[in-house]
């Protein structure tokens, strides 16, 4: 089972790269499940396939996350909370060919192992849909508040 959230943002596809990418400023604007994500320390220049990054979500749960794919305009990772809540999940961010000032945002998430039973529920998918468009409607805010100025 997989969920998919999606949101048109009006800035160009690099103001949503740049926020989306500065992961230290989560803090200042994410409300949904994404709230931070950290690299290796000693990690720098650009991700790759295989680097372990810690996504910060919801409740405080720290998690370490695998890249399996990265591009300019996509990320993907697979990561494990407690061994329980499993996923892929992908962030993508496409340019409008029609608008170069309109993007959209793109977050998909493969449930496995309980995250996939769970998601079977109506009540629990409603509530975590809900937790899931608080990353990318804020992203769309501080997206426009930026391209703005």
């Amino acid at each position: 089972m997989s969920g998919r959230w999606e949101v048109s943002i009006n800035a160009p596809a690099e103001v949503v790269r740049s926020v989306f990418f500065d992961w230290a400023k989560y803090p200042e604007w994410s409300q949904g499940l994404v709230r931070g994500v950290d690299r290796h320390p000693e990690a720098f220049g650009l991700l790759y396939i295989g680097e372990v990054l810690v996504a910060h979500l919801t409740g405080g749960i720290q998690t370490p996350v695998t890249i399996t794919a990265v591009s300019e305009n996509r990320l993907e990772w697979t990561g494990d909370a407690y061994y329980v809540f499993s996923g892929e999940m992908t962030f993508e961010i496409k340019r409008d060919d029609e608008n170069p000032l309109r993007t959209t945002f793109v977050m998909l998430e493969d449930f496995r192992r309980l995250s996939w039973v769970m998601m079977k529920l109506p009540a629990i998918s409603h509530l975590m849909s809900s937790d899931y468009m608080k990353f990318p409607v804020p992203l769309k805010n501080r997206c426009e508040s930026l391209s703005r100025t």
